[in-house]
């Protein structure tokens, strides 16, 4: 999984909002920092409670989703 992605789409979705890194972190309990690190793809340190919490101030839920398994084509299978 690309989890800078969810740190860009974070970001640009404050942004869309009008809020501030500031605002959003305060209302979520964290620094400024560590949204900034999150906003930058450095996911690492920050609790699933935390990004809950963001995604909360943002009116943004966390989804889980099963991956696709696509079949496994054999060529040799066609006649």
């Amino acid at each position: 999984m690309e989890y800078w992605k969810i740190g860009k789409k974070i970001k640009e979705i404050r942004k869309r909002k009008g809020l501030t890194q500031e605002e959003v972190a305060r209302r979520a309990g964290i620094s400024r920092q560590t949204l900034s690190a999150l906003e930058n793809g450095y996911i690492g340190k920050t609790s699933i409670a935390s990004l809950v919490r963001i995604l909360n101030q943002l009116d943004c839920e966390l989804e889980i989703k099963e991956k696709e398994k696509i079949p496994f084509f054999d060529p040799s299978t066609i006649e």
